[in-house]
């Protein structure tokens, strides 16, 4: 993930130590374009905080080396950073006193996937909603929140590799940004797999703009050159 996309916030570190369930919640958060970061204990999770601050930290309680409500309160302590307590005890005692050392959200396992995902997006919506928007040619851009809000006031929501290529073209409104500073902002390197996941990207955010009441479409490729965000018809 690039130091571009890094600036939207969606970098998540998970920090678990049973193998399948951290693979099992990696999967589900990349799928959703999450750039995720997965250790399997304390000193694990102090590495990488160091090494690349993320928005949110999903911990489990039980940890090898260290007792997650200790990650979880350093984390409140130091920083706005959002967490998640994912663990398996559900007993009242246990939530109260993960929340009170400074847990966001606190859920048991097994979890549905997609609450953990609705859980994390509203962790970083409250987070997020000092946020300045981005505009250009009627359309409102909340890259944090995921967002966009049409001419017409359709809200079109959006994935974080969406926010990333909006976040490149709204820099530059109306100009041709190449497909080589698009792929570098994608974490994608500039071969067929980074050709193929820019423009499979491009493709799903089309399908979205050109779903809206718009008198034109703006999202415009120069073939083979790279795209722009059209300011005008």
């Amino acid at each position: 993930m690039s130091e571009l996309a890094a600036q939207h916030a969606l970098r998540i570190l998970v920090v678990e130590d049973q193998v399948l369930m951290r693979e099992a919640i990696v999967r589900s958060l990349s799928r959703e374009g999450f750039d995720v970061v997965a250790v399997a204990d304390g000193a694990g999770f102090a590495e990488a905080f160091a090494r690349q601050r993320p928005c949110l930290v999903v911990v489990d309680w039980e940890l090898p080396d260290v007792d997650g409500t200790v990650i979880v309160e350093r984390v409140s302590q130091e920083s706005d950073i959002g967490v998640v307590m994912l663990t398996g005890r559900g007993g009242l005692e246990s939530r109260l006193q993960g929340l009170e050392v400074g847990a966001d959200a606190y859920l048991v396992k097994p979890v549905d996937w997609r609450e953990l995902v609705l859980t994390i997006r509203a962790i970083l919506r409250r987070l997020s909603l000092a946020g300045a928007a981005s505009r250009a040619a009627g359309f409102q851009f909340w890259p944090r929140l995921f967002q966009m809000v049409s001419p017409a006031g359709e809200l079109i929501e959006l994935n974080s590799q969406e926010c990333v290529l909006l976040e490149c073209l709204l820099r530059r409104p109306g100009e041709v940004v190449p497909k080589e500073a698009l792929m570098v902002a994608l974490g994608a390197h500039g071969d067929a797999w980074g050709e193929s996941r820019l423009a499979q990207t491009v493709s799903r955010l089309r399908r979205k703009l050109e779903a809206c009441e718009t008198p034109w479409q703006p999202l415009r490729t120069v073939h083979r050159v790279g795209y722009a965000f059209e300011v005008q018809e």
